[in-house]
């Protein structure tokens, strides 16, 4: 069994040249944005060797998840390597507020070669908010950003364009590419939704989409809780992972052989989840999922909840604020959301009532 790990100790010394850029090279350039560059990398240019060291030797702190650490292990592998001893990383962007939350990196890879690696989500609420507003809005903040960005960045110089990412910035991989302007939309030669949600059926279903939707390699694992949301192309490859269930989300457990991917087989509980999402947006209208949604993160604000790891630290004074809100729901709000929530964790047959 072998990792991304294993893939960058033995493909360390090897050129492009050597081994053409391939799909575990993707998953290591999308993680890339989840650091926190800041003072690092900026609009001029670095070398990946000279920008991994400062990292490594900075105060910079980021969220210390087995996900961010695995990330940490990548880089530390391939600092001062030979295959990625010529990229370049630039523009680096992060924005967190209490609106929207987002993360984008260029990566030269040759002087005519060029990476864009979204952020997926982090730790803030408000990018988990982002997550759900796929689901009734279009486009958000962080869309609107993400095709800014490309649109910005991809300069006449590069001849080929890859646009990928991880969870949500696979996503935004995908929406950035649809909104491209046509110069830069004809050199995107692949776009990665690595383990990304898919989009709404009217976004799935426009020009824009079908545009693109050739290039897109959507690859997710077995057990996916991510990927099979919403409306997604023809899957690229279904990835085995070391890991089970929701962890599996994390790409450092993708399994390699050589520079590709071990195949595996979707599990039922993915299938039905992809069937019970699009049952979700069949059943309720755009206002109704807002309704919902907006709900639950207000409580969620009102409980001064700001960051995923707050859960854990609730105190008795927020339970309290919890409990106080969830009362003062209405009560037709309450069934609606009683019954979105249903919708999306049973099976259609036992949510009829």
């Amino acid at each position: 069994m072998y990792l991304i790990k294993d893939y960058l100790k033995f493909y360390k010394d090897t050129s492009f040249k050597e081994v053409s850029f391939n799909e575990i090279d993707n998953i290591l350039f999308s993680e890339l944005s989840y650091l926190n560059f800041k003072n690092i990398i900026t609009n001029k240019k670095i070398s990946m060797n000279e920008a991994i060291n400062l990292y490594l030797n900075s105060n910079n702190k980021d969220n210390d998840t087995t996900f961010i650490n695995g990330i940490i292990e990548n880089i530390k592998i391939i600092k001062d390597s030979k295959r990625y001893s010529n990229c370049y990383l630039f523009n680096y962007v992060k924005e967190v507020s209490n609106v929207k939350q987002f993360g984008v990196l260029s990566i030269q890879i040759d002087s005519k070669t060029l990476y864009i690696s979204y952020e997926g989500t982090d730790s803030s609420m408000s990018g988990w908010k982002e997550n759900f507003e796929i689901c009734y809005n279009f486009p958000t903040l962080s869309m609107q950003d993400a095709i800014n960005y490309l649109n910005q960045t991809s300069t006449s110089k590069y001849k080929t364009i890859y646009v990928g990412g991880h969870s949500k910035g696979g996503n935004l991989a995908v929406v950035a590419s649809m909104y491209a302007k046509n110069n830069i939309k004809k050199k995107i030669k692949t776009i990665y939704s690595n383990d990304g949600p898919g989009v709404t059926l009217d976004i799935f279903k426009s020009k824009e989409y079908k545009e693109i939707e050739n290039k897109i390699k959507l690859y997710m694992p077995g057990d996916s809780y991510v990927g099979t949301l919403l409306y997604q192309p023809k899957i690229e490859k279904i990835v085995k992972s070391n890991n089970f269930s929701i962890l599996e989300h994390d790409c450092n457990s993708w399994e390699v052989f050589g520079n590709f991917f071990l195949e595996d087989k979707l599990t039922k509980n993915s299938k039905d989840l992809n069937t019970r999402s699009l049952n979700f947006l069949k059943e309720f209208d755009i206002e109704k999922r807002k309704e919902m949604i907006e709900t639950i993160f207000k409580l969620l604000e009102k409980c001064k909840v700001k960051k995923v790891s707050d859960f854990k630290k609730m105190n008795f004074e927020q339970f309290s604020i919890l409990l106080i809100g969830v009362k003062d729901i209405d009560d037709n709000t309450k069934k609606l959301i009683l019954k979105g929530v249903k919708k999306l964790l049973f099976n259609e047959k036992n949510v009829t009532k």
